[in-house]
Order: C-alpha cells, then sequence, then structure tokens
C-alpha cells in the first residue's frame, strides 16, 4: 500500500478532477526518497497525468526516465506502462509505434489479465481514428500480427456499415477523446 502523503494526496485530486494539481503533487512526492514500489506508483501516476493533459511528449519521457533510472530495458516494460507508451506514441502520431505496444501489452495477459482488455479498447479507437488513405497501408503492415489484424478486420467492418462517418484528419482532440462529430 501507499504511504507517501503527496501520492495520496495527488489521488485525491486527480478523482476530483484537480490534474494540473495533482501532477505538481505527483511530481513533488517523485523527487523524494520512495521505496521501489512507491517510486514505481509516481513515475505511473505523473506518466498517466501528463497523457490526461494532453502533454504526450512528457508522458513518454517519464516513462523513459523511470526506465533509464532503474536500469531497465524494453523486455522489462510492465503492462501498465506499456499502456501509457501505447497511448503516448498514439497521441504523437507514431501509429506503429503505438500498435507495437498494445499488441504487446495484449501479449503479457498472464503479467496482467485486465491489460488485454484495455489494449484491445485503446488499439480499437486508435486504428478509428486513422484516416481512410492510411488505413489500408496500416492493415497491409500489420497483417502478421494475430491481435492487430482481429482488429483491423472490425475496423473495416465499421468503415463498411451504414452512416459511417470519416475520421477528421484535422482534428486536435485525442484518439482516445470521444467523438461528437
Amino acid at each position: 500500500p501507499l504511504t507517501n502523503r503527496d501520492l495520496l494526496y495527488g489521488d485525491e485530486l486527480r478523482e476530483s478532477g484537480k490534474n494540473n494539481t495533482a501532477l505538481d503533487a505527483y511530481l513533488k512526492a517523485s523527487r523524494t526518497k520512495l521505496s521501489p514500489d512507491e517510486a514505481e506508483a509516481a513515475a505511473l501516476r505523473v506518466s498517466g497525468q501528463y497523457l490526461v493533459l494532453d502533454k504526450a511528449t512528457r508522458a513518454l519521457s517519464a516513462v523513459g526516465a523511470y526506465h533509464r533510472r532503474n536500469g531497465l530495458d524494453e523486455a522489462s516494460v510492465s503492462p501498465q506502462f506499456g499502456l501509457l507508451l501505447a497511448y503516448g506514441f498514439g497521441r504523437e502520431g507514431d501509429i506503429n509505434q503505438s500498435l507495437a505496444w498494445f499488441s504487446r501489452v495484449n501479449s503479457q495477459s498472464a503479467a496482467m489479465p485486465s491489460a488485454t482488455g484495455a489494449a484491445r479498447q485503446g488499439a480499437k479507437m486508435l486504428l478509428s481514428s486513422v484516416p481512410s488513405e492510411k488505413f489500408e497501408d496500416l492493415a497491409a503492415k500489420w497483417h502478421a500480427d494475430e491481435f492487430v489484424n482481429s482488429l483491423v478486420g472490425q475496423e473495416r467492418a465499421r468503415r463498411a456499415a451504414v452512416g459511417w462517418v470519416e475520421p477528421d484528419p484535422k482534428s486536435s482532440r485525442p484518439f482516445w477523446a470521444p467523438y461528437d462529430g
């Protein structure tokens, strides 16, 4: 269980929608001496808050900094951090890197069973945001990945349905934001 006051306070702030202040609390906690579990919790929270605040580059940097500080390589990335990387890269427009992380998280289902659903949902939202002129090239590139390929098939069916509306390529909204077009 977490005992660091700043982490706990940040959680309270986040739950009440005070995202900037929550980030400040998490950053303050991360600059103190923390147990390994709390250091990981702080890094997850800092990265997650950066995504909430639509600062994907900073989220990706925070994940990388945590792993470098702890001498962890790419193979050591947990499903939780993998999801943050998937969302971060997707928001930055690196669709292939994002799909690679969503696929990897899906394959880590033994380590964290709930991550499979989260990876599936994230990848579906990402694919739904890809403009038509890029979709088939992306589909061809990922045909050998069972996880991504199945979601590509679902997205193709969705796009073929009556009433489908092309994603706005000029939208500045994150791919995970609700569509109200």
